[in-house]
């Protein structure tokens, strides 16, 4: 359900809004592009950690090699989506600058929004995990301790 356009007779884009435009998208596109190599690079590390594995059967820390490198490639897709949506933003605002319409403006906004709804999401889940994290690495501590009671 799209909300009806509002209608504003004193918005207009200034020089400055687009200059800020302007110097903004060279560092999205960076960090887009930086996003794109730390997942190729973890992809890569997790492919060879499964090789390693299927090898050598050798385990770390209790995980098999395998199991990690599927791990890596899995944690890969959390630097995949924002840098897709970055990547997205700084060729949105590429084309506005070059015709100055207002669909090409809204693609921008459209993706800046998407980015950071994820990274928002991001943030609740990990805040979530680390919320469970320090419940465990107290309840886990004080059952060991209680089972070790017990068996005296």
């Amino acid at each position: 359900m799209d909300a009806e356009p509002i209608q504003l007779s004193e918005l207009t884009i200034t020089n400055h809004m687009i200059d800020s435009m302007r110097s903004t998208r060279p560092w999205v596109m960076f960090l887009s592009i930086v996003g794109f190599i730390t997942v190729g690079l973890m992809v890569l590390a997790g492919m060879i950690m499964m090789v390693v594995g299927s090898v050598v059967t050798q385990k770390f820390d209790g995980f098999p090699a395998v199991l990690m490198g599927i791990m890596y490639i899995a944690m890969s897709f959390f630097y995949l989506v924002p840098s897709i949506y970055l990547f997205r933003y700084a060729s949105a605002i590429g084309r506005f600058l070059d015709s100055m319409t207002e669909a090409e403006m809204e693609s921008a906004l459209s993706s800046q929004k998407s980015f950071w709804k994820f990274v928002g999401i991001v943030v609740i889940i990990m805040f979530v995990l680390t919320i469970l994290g320090i419940i465990a690495a107290i309840m886990i501590p004080l059952m060991i301790g209680m089972q070790g009671i017990r068996g005296y």
